[in-house]
């Protein structure tokens, strides 16, 4: 996510990754600088 254009610019497959199809975003967490995104799972199933 570009947080000063607020554009999307990539999407993560939960599902290629092993996740459930019902695994959804549940929490997220941004450093300050938009570096690195942190986001727990809800229905992850692990």
């Amino acid at each position: 996510m570009d947080t000063r254009n607020n554009e999307l610019l990539e999407t993560v497959d939960l599902k290629t990754l092993g996740f459930s199809e019902s695994a959804k975003a549940h929490h997220t967490a941004v450093e300050p600088d938009g570096s690195f995104w942190y986001v727990s799972l809800i229905s992850a199933g692990k």
